[in-house]
C-alpha cells in the first residue's frame, strides 16, 4: 500500500485524490509532501503519518536549538546530495535527519560515514530541508 493511499484509508485524503495528488506532484518536481501542504493536510500530520506508515522516528528541528558541532561529521556535499542532515551528537549516537529515508543510496552513503567516523547513527525522518542564514 502506498502513502497516499494510507493516507485515504485513514480519511486524510479522499481515494479519488491520489491520482491528481501524483499529477500535481510531478509538476512540483515529485514531492507528494508539498502537494498535501498546498491541499490543507498540516506538515506535523504529514510528519507523523509519513513516520508510522515508514516505522521511522520523526523528529521536529528547531534551527535555534541544533548542535553545530554535529556539523563536522558529515560534508555539507553528501547531506545535500543524499537529503540528509547531521541534527545532534548525543549521548555517542550522531542523530541524523532524512528527507527521503528509503533512498537506499542515502543510507549506504550513511553506513560508510558512520563506519568511517566510528560513531553509531540513529535516523529520525523530517520533511523540509533546513536553511541555515
Amino acid at each position: 500500500m502506498s502513502f497516499l493511499e494510507e493516507l485515504a484509508k485513514k480519511g486524510i485524503i479522499n481515494k479519488s485524490q491520489i491520482a491528481e495528488i501524483k499529477n500535481r506532484a510531478k509538476e512540483h518536481g515529485g514531492s507528494i509532501d508539498e502537494v498535501l501542504i498546498e491541499s490543507g493536510v498540516t506538515e506535523d500530520k504529514i510528519l507523523e503519518l509519513k513516520g508510522e506508515y515508514l516505522n521511522i522516528p520523526i523528529k521536529k528541528i528547531d534551527i535555534q536549538s541544533m548542535s553545530f558541532d554535529a556539523l563536522k561529521y558529515i560534508s555539507e556535499d553528501s547531506a545535500m546530495h543524499y537529503r540528509f542532515a547531521p541534527i545532534e551528537l548525543k549521548d555517542g549516537v550522531l542523530e541524523v535527519g532524512a528527507l527521503d529515508p528509503e533512498n537506499m543510496q542515502a543510507i549506504d552513503a550513511l553506513s560508510f560515514i558512520s563506519n568511517k567516523i566510528g560513531i553509531p547513527l540513529k535516523y529520525f525522518l523530517f520533511l523540509r530541508a533546513i536553511t541555515i542564514a
